[in-house]
């Protein structure tokens, strides 16, 4: 096992972007659900047997960043069918986490069954990009979903962190590392929020799917008294039951603007 993943569509999931760092990541690797250690009669636990239904290829990549330092670290793949009798995980969509906030974390460190860990919480809270937090993860947590325990609301995706593993030479072989609370760097998680204008606003029914369509850093000079306009080409024909649109723009006299949504048949919502 190498990353982690969660669900935020009916076949859509988030993972770390260098976790999915090409194509081939794509078409070489599984993603695989009821991945954990049950407790069936047995206090040891054992893990169940695992169906075909629940191991899903990647399509395709929807959307993908791996910025240098401390930039944003995500992909959002396609699965290669929907994903039945599962909700997606619901999500941050405006502001950011509270400073010290406790924190969830579920994923599947060095391959291990699924773990969730609690008692983690934020530490820094100051970058646009990220937040760090005291979290137990490990190598493997990548991608995992950073979850607010309060809320249940996924806060962000675990991409990096302070080591896992070091030299112990006393007994001749690498032992986890272990930080005191507030000690040591911390782990570093992407904000979902953004990525969250790319996240379906809701859990869609069998057979339903979903159009996101990306415009990023467009630099559309808006005149006084004039129109400046932005199209979006949907290339899917199918019956639309819903549209969303989210807008973030920089602009002197943002009360003094007037934005509009026009139809293909000129009809124009504000």
């Amino acid at each position: 096992g190498r990353c982690s993943g969660f669900l935020v569509g009916s076949d859509l999931l988030v993972t770390a972007g260098h976790c999915i760092t090409g194509p081939t990541d794509c078409s070489e690797n599984k993603w695989v659900f009821d991945y954990y250690v049950g407790v069936s009669g047995d206090s040891r636990g054992h893990i169940e047997r695992i169906s075909t239904k629940n191991i899903f290829a990647c399509k395709e990549i929807i959307s993908r960043q791996l910025q240098s330092g401390e930039g944003n670290d995500y992909a959002i793949i396609r699965l290669d069918h929907p994903v039945v009798g599962r909700s997606p995980m619901k999500v941050r969509r405006l502001g950011k986490v509270e400073n010290a906030a406790e924190l969830l974390v579920i994923g599947n460190p060095m391959g291990l069954p699924t773990k969730i860990t609690k008692g983690g919480k934020v530490r820094r809270n100051d970058s646009a990009t990220f937040f760090v937090g005291d979290l137990d993860t490990f190598q493997g947590n990548s991608g995992s979903a950073v979850i607010n325990a309060k809320t249940f609301e996924v806060e962000g995706i675990l991409v990096r962190g302070e080591t896992d593993f070091k030299f112990d030479s006393a007994r001749g072989c690498m032992v986890h590392n272990t930080c005191t609370e507030g000690s040591c760097r911390g782990e570093d998680v992407t904000r979902i929020t953004n990525i969250s204008p790319l996240i379906p606003a809701g859990p869609t029914t069998s057979g339903d799917s979903s159009v996101v369509i990306e415009k990023k850093m467009l630099t559309v000079p808006i005149l006084d008294f004039k129109t400046a306009s932005v199209s979006l080409q949907v290339a899917q024909t199918s019956k639309i039951k819903k549209v969303e649109l989210e807008i973030s723009l920089r602009h002197s006299y943002l009360k003094d603007l007037i934005i509009g949504l026009r139809s293909p048949d000129g009809k124009v919502i504000v």
